[in-house]
């Protein structure tokens, strides 16, 4: 039986650093996938007040997403592994 324990870290934290791994290790479809989650995430909570930073970070992911689409993102995704 899985056990969870309680975190610090907020899961639209956890999801942004499976996204940015997602990127690393060239996997496209995943980190978009993620980004979808994190959307999701974000907008069940509307009242949250880290949604503004969780907002940015989402748009934020959806540049570098975009960069490593469109053939700028290797120095991104050089960055989002280390």
């Amino acid at each position: 039986m899985l056990r969870f324990t309680p975190t610090t870290r907020r899961l639209s934290d956890k999801i942004l650093l499976a996204f940015q791994q997602a990127c690393a290790q060239g996997e496209i479809a995943v980190a978009r996938q993620l980004l979808e989650v994190l959307e999701h995430s974000l907008h069940r909570n509307p009242s949250d007040i880290n949604r503004r930073q969780g907002l940015e970070a989402l748009v934020e992911a959806h540049h570098q997403l975009w960069l490593i689409q469109h053939g700028g993102g290797k120095a991104v995704a050089d960055m989002a592994a280390g």
